[in-house]
């Protein structure tokens, strides 16, 4: 039990210190396949993979039966429309773009 806790400080400590680093660079992610619609229109989707961390009672319990909760895999599909700078809120707020999107994920279970 005590080398369980151990285990998951180390971890925590882990991220924290790799949140840390990464929340420091000016780095930016995989830029997600995207095509244009028209001047302002653009679809997107992206793809995602990574670790579930058991922070709670019930993921540590399903981590431990024989179906485990390890990683998961996603897949994010989006209509957006790129502001302009026409209105002055696009421009207060770096010419965001929004729109609707789908959002899809395994945990292969």
């Amino acid at each position: 039990m005590q080398n369980d806790k151990k285990l998951v400080f180390q971890k925590l400590v882990f991220y924290f210190f790799l949140l840390l680093f990464f929340s420091t660079l000016k780095a930016t992610a995989e830029k997600p396949d995207s095509l244009r619609l028209g001047k302002n229109f653009i679809i997107a989707g992206y793809t995602q993979y990574g670790e579930v961390l058991a922070t709670n009672p019930y993921l540590k319990q399903a981590n431990t039966l024989n179906n485990a909760t390890n990683e998961f895999v996603a897949l994010s599909f989006q209509l957006l429309q790129q502001t302009t700078g026409e209105k002055i809120w696009e421009q207060e707020f770096g010419y965001p773009r929004y729109g609707l999107g789908i959002y899809s994920a395994s945990f292969f279970n």
